[in-house]
């Protein structure tokens, strides 16, 4: 005959808790266990406070109910279900309902069930049984995630936030954390007290830039773009461009280097050009008329003494039809060659070795290494004597080049003819009836 009974729960805790007497006949009399306890859930307890986080004790296993059946031979089975799964419990009979005796424990299996058979209860006219949970102490893996807590309601404007639940590192609590603001409503952020607030711009909208002249030393100009960060809290810069450099100083990528940007008149007059500046994304009036390599730029100059950057170019493997060449650069591997429409062209370097009479020689580079090259108006490049004597030129004498190495300048004249014209003084600003012919640049 099997009766129907709810066994107790007794949770160890950090304070052992009491246990109710529930209590079931050997001989067949079913009685009924009230006033079960209702296990704790760590998921119910979420701090009202957004920035507070909370310690939850672990889940007491739940209390299972039980049957009695005796046996053929005379034991009684006492089947136990709904307890907590992989919970150890202790299995305690009394004759009186005050003197308990534990006489065993089982483990629930994954649906929370476990049986015990008494062979001892043969020997008594009445006997009460109960069960409470001795295990586990730890509840949960240690320092794992076991999902979040919906607290969006707790913060103004938001859409979703939650509270991540973690196993403590013990295993015997949950460790609750504060609430974490993930989305907004639109038109707001999320600052670094996961508040809501009101956006200041427009994520992604740009502004006018902004002058940073004092970021960049001898700078007397340069700028940044500014637009607004991608949560609308505010504005973001970017790096800080240089625009022009004060006199005596010429830019070099991002930076003021101590020298001077000249430019040369037909005539042979040399200016130091005040405002020499390569801004990115100038345009120059055609014709071109020189070409320099600054170390991290091409500068090109027109006619007006006008400069700025242009593309690195592509190899040269077809003259452009008609071309006028005008002006020659360098780097430690390759000459570049300017048209006066403003096209560039990459070119090994490489030269013929006898000047022409007859041929207009329109620029005039030299290498690193002291190597000098002058280009024909009609393209070829030609290898030339830098002379170590300052010679006066024939007055008169038509100039087409200049380039600058080691401290000294150098003068191309149309013939092809070059002249060393270390000192030399230099003029500045450049008239407006002056042709300018090229652009070189001299470090100090």
């Amino acid at each position: 005959m099997r009766a129907s009974i709810q066994s107790v729960l007794c949770a160890i805790l950090a304070v052992t808790a009491g246990c109710d007497a529930r209590t079931l006949s050997s001989h067949g009399d079913s009685t009924t266990a009230v006033g079960s306890p209702t296990p704790a859930n760590a998921n119910s307890s979420n701090p009202t406070s957004p920035s507070d986080s909370t310690i939850v004790s672990c889940p007491v296993p739940a209390a299972p109910n039980a049957s009695i059946e005796k046996l053929a031979n005379g034991d009684f089975s006492i089947d136990f279900s709904g307890g907590t799964a992989a919970t150890i419990y202790s299995i305690q009979a009394s004759d009186d309902l005050s003197t308990w005796l534990t006489i065993g424990s089982a483990t629930a299996d994954s649906n929370g069930s476990f049986s015990f058979e008494d062979t001892h209860s043969a020997a008594h006219a009445v006997r009460f049984y109960r069960a409470f949970a001795i295990s586990p102490e730890v509840c949960c893996t240690p320092n794992k995630e076991y999902g979040a807590i919906d607290c969006h309601d707790q913060i103004p404007s938001s859409l979703s936030a939650a509270r991540q639940q973690v196993c403590s590192a013990d295993g015997r609590s949950f460790v609750i954390g504060s609430c974490a603001v993930t989305s907004c409503a639109p038109g707001y952020y999320v600052d670094q007290q996961q508040a809501c607030l009101p956006q200041t711009c427009t994520p992604g909208s740009a502004f006018a830039p902004a002058e940073c002249t004092n970021q960049i030393a001898n700078a007397a100009y340069a700028t940044q773009s500014t637009s607004c960060n991608s949560d609308g809290s505010g504005q973001i810069h970017g790096p800080c461009t240089l625009g022009i450099c004060n006199p005596g100083f010429i830019p070099v990528g991002d930076n003021c280097t101590a020298g001077s940007a000249l430019v040369l008149a037909s005539t042979g007059e040399i200016y130091q050009s005040l405002a020499a500046f390569w801004l990115a994304g100038s345009i120059l009036n055609p014709p071109f008329t020189g070409v320099v390599n600054d170390g991290d730029n091409l500068i090109a100059v027109n006619a007006q003494g006008a400069t700025a950057p242009i593309a690195w170019p592509s190899p040269l493997t077809e003259e452009p039809a008609s071309a006028t060449w005008t002006g020659l650069a360098s780097d430690d591997q390759y000459l570049y060659l300017l048209t006066s429409s403003g096209n560039a062209f990459r070119a090994p370097q490489a030269g013929i070795n006898v000047i022409f009479e007859g041929l207009e020689y329109a620029g005039l580079t030299i290498t690193r290494t002291g190597t000098a090259f002058a280009v024909a108006k009609t393209g070829q490049t030609y290898l030339l004597h830098l002379p170590t004597d300052v010679i006066t030129p024939p007055v008169g004498t038509e100039f087409t080049g200049l380039a600058a190495y080691q401290g000294a300048l150098y003068r191309l004249a149309k013939t092809g003819a070059i002249y060393k014209t270390d000192p030399l003084p230099l003029y500045s600003p450049v008239p407006s009836t002056v042709a300018i012919v090229d652009v070189a640049i001299l470090f100090e």
